[in-house]
């Protein structure tokens, strides 16, 4: 359970953050938007900007970052002529890293009864946290870029969202040491949510992975587990700097609707109600 900061931790925060105007990340179910310091202002503790309707009477979650710390809080907007505002929350929490044990797979691909590969995770990819970098979401190019080289399926959906695709970039950038310093075990866990798993993995595995039919993926969260049955491969992306390493994505639409809520609600800290 997250714990807010005391009255003279937010204070300070609160301070800094006036003074300096971060920029903000703003966390709407699964959509991510940016503010820059200079699209937005506040007055006394509110936060006034340009209308975004997908935002108008949601229940957003604030991301931002002091001295390389990342801090959240939850709120909700307000409009008010063409602006929408939200107030600074009286809770504000460290933006941490969830519990998880590293040692053992957190997701495992079942290929047969007798056939399986598993996914180790890791703490800088943490199963319960995406933290927005500015510099790749203010880079539509970037992303526009990453999501034409994802290698679809047939009659795969072909909607990525913000937060999977801003882990797929995050990887690429350090492919090189996740693999050599973080994992001997050829397959790493990078994200999930409610309709994808996406995990990187050597060829020799990946290739089997891509060529058989998923007879079901389980997934270990610290209190929960989750088998998703059946289960299919929707893209896959080859890392160019590190030739013998794929991305894999997979289809999560026959999860139970419990479990879908659960995956949501894990990594968007919003509520379930697609």
């Amino acid at each position: 359970m997250q714990t807010p900061l005391n009255r003279i931790e937010r204070e300070y925060i609160i301070k800094t953050f006036k003074r300096d105007t971060p920029p903000i990340s703003i966390l709407c179910g699964a959509e991510l938007f940016v503010l820059k310091k200079e699209q937005y202002r506040i007055i006394n503790e509110t936060v006034y900007f340009n209308c975004i309707p997908f935002l108008l009477g949601k229940n957003i979650t604030v991301i931002f970052t002091h001295k390389q710390r990342s801090f959240c809080f939850y709120t909700d907007t307000l409009q008010k002529e063409r602006y929408l505002s939200f107030s600074l929350a009286q809770r504000i929490y460290k933006y941490d890293v969830g519990t998880a044990d590293y040692n053992i797979p957190f997701a495992e691909i079942h290929i047969n009864t007798s056939l399986k590969f598993s996914a180790f995770a890791a703490p800088e990819l943490p199963l319960d946290h995406i933290i927005p970098q500015k510099e790749i979401l203010s880079d539509p190019k970037r992303l526009n870029e990453t999501v034409k080289k994802l290698i679809f399926r047939k009659n795969a959906a072909k909607k990525i969202t913000a937060s999977s695709l801003l882990r797929i970039i995050e990887f690429e950038k350090s492919a090189q040491s996740f693999f050599s310093a973080k994992t001997n075990r050829g397959m790493l866990f990078l994200f999930v949510d409610n309709i994808r798993l996406v995990t990187a993995s050597v060829q020799t595995i990946s290739r089997i992975i891509k060529k058989q039919q998923i007879e079901s993926i389980r997934l270990h969260f610290p209190k929960r587990n989750i088998t998703v049955s059946p289960a299919s491969v929707e893209f896959y992306l080859p890392i160019t700097q590190l030739p013998e390493v794929e991305i894999i994505g997979y289809s999560l639409t026959a999860a139970e609707e419990e479990d879908k809520r659960f995956l949501y609600e894990n990594i968007y800290r919003g509520k379930y109600d697609l």
